[in-house]
């Protein structure tokens, strides 16, 4: 979508779930185009302001600053509500956008009434548009009404709601006839408001390349969850087997780097934990290895390391640089067990070195190679 002032407030009472609001803020983001002025907080007894409202040119900066999202004890909306306005004030004249501030709330605040309904009403004349996202059952749904419209509250019961939508997903307190995530509804809300077509890549998005939404930032994280009621679809994490599996992750494309995190994350959870031995290294014109012939010992520490493969700005892609350097770490592991070698090369684009694929392929194919993919 287009331009505009973007305002992220968090909810410092996530706690475990924090990690997911981050990735939730991120993709928020990046539905504006390069251009917009975002400012990111968290929020309980006081605001904690990570960045005031600036540009972005890199979409690494802006997952850095979402990564800085942190729990905090409290839960204020009132004087949350206040520090925007006056933030919205200052950036209004500076930027001349059109406003909005997304809040992620997981209960409710007390003693606050008058001051949500008084700041709500501000921010309302200012002109900015305020979208809640609302998770469990522990927000109400009369006391968010006090400073935004019913139709811009999102309540999403449980983690299927905020995927697919449907009736556990409700908007305004009625249940969802759209089987659509959260983020797919509210993108077409600012098409509406900014006046852009839904999905088209723009060359002026925060991402390098542009961006075009799509459903992957959730879909691929758990997939268990997703099928576990489709008897057709026959996935178990853990049941694949040991084997030495590497990752080589084309890492060039903002647009995909999240995507990406997840499909390494849901593979390597396919295989048994114990005797599997994993190596992770992303490229673009150099290679950066994240893991090296790691034994995973819980799905944390899975998710930790495939959520450092990093974005890499560059207009190169030297895959085979890369898989020459994957052989060779292969040469080493393959005489310490008895594990099949498994590689997942996952490339975004047209490779600067292609010519060297074959060369390459066959040094693969001479370690016996139960896959090359």
């Amino acid at each position: 979508v287009g331009k505009a002032s973007v305002g992220i407030l968090v909810d410092g009472s996530y706690g475990k779930h924090i990690e997911m609001i981050k990735r939730w803020a991120y993709n928020f983001i990046l539905m504006f185009k390069r251009g917009s002025y975002i400012s990111i907080s968290t929020f309980g007894d006081s605001v904690n302001l990570i960045n005031g409202f600036k540009t972005f040119s890199k979409s690494s900066d802006i997952k850095e600053k979402c990564m800085e999202i942190l729990p905090l004890p409290g839960r204020k909306i009132g004087e949350a509500l206040e520090y925007y306005y006056n933030l919205f004030q200052a950036i209004k004249l500076e930027a001349k956008l059109k406003m909005f501030l997304f809040m992620f709330l997981k209960g409710n605040t007390h003693g606050e009434s008058a001051k949500m309904e008084e700041f709500g009403g501000k921010l309302k004349k200012l002109g900015v548009k305020i979208f809640v996202m609302a998770t469990g059952s522990g927000v109400s749904l009369s006391e968010m009404q006090k400073f935004t419209k019913p139709t811009r509250i999102f309540q999403a019961l449980n983690y299927e709601a905020v995927i697919m939508g449907g009736p556990a997903l409700k908007i305004g307190g009625q249940p969802s006839i759209m089987k659509q995530s959260i983020l797919r509804i509210i993108q077409a809300r600012l098409q509406r408001y900014l006046g852009l077509e839904v999905g088209t890549s723009s060359p002026h998005s925060v991402h390098d390349k542009g961006h075009i939404h799509r459903e992957w930032w959730y879909k691929s994280w758990q997939w268990d969850k997703q099928y576990q009621k489709d008897s057709s679809f026959d996935f178990k994490y853990g049941g694949v087997g040991k084997a030495n599996i590497a990752f080589v992750v084309d890492g060039t494309s903002a647009e995909l780097i999240m995507f990406l995190q997840r499909y390494v994350y849901n593979l390597i959870r396919l295989f048994q934990q114990q005797g599997t031995y994993t190596t992770i290294m992303t490229y673009g014109r150099d290679q950066y290895r994240i893991a090296s012939w790691v034994s995973f010992v819980s799905p944390q520490a899975v998710q930790k390391y495939c959520g450092s493969i990093p974005f890499i700005q560059t207009k190169y892609r030297n895959t085979a640089a890369a898989l020459e350097e994957m052989f060779q770490l292969f040469s080493v592991q393959k005489s310490k067990n008895n594990n099949p070698n498994i590689l997942f090369l996952l490339v975004t684009g047209t490779s600067s070195d292609k010519s060297k694929f074959k060369e390459v392929g066959e040094k693969f194919k001479s370690l016996a190679f139960k896959n090359f993919e």
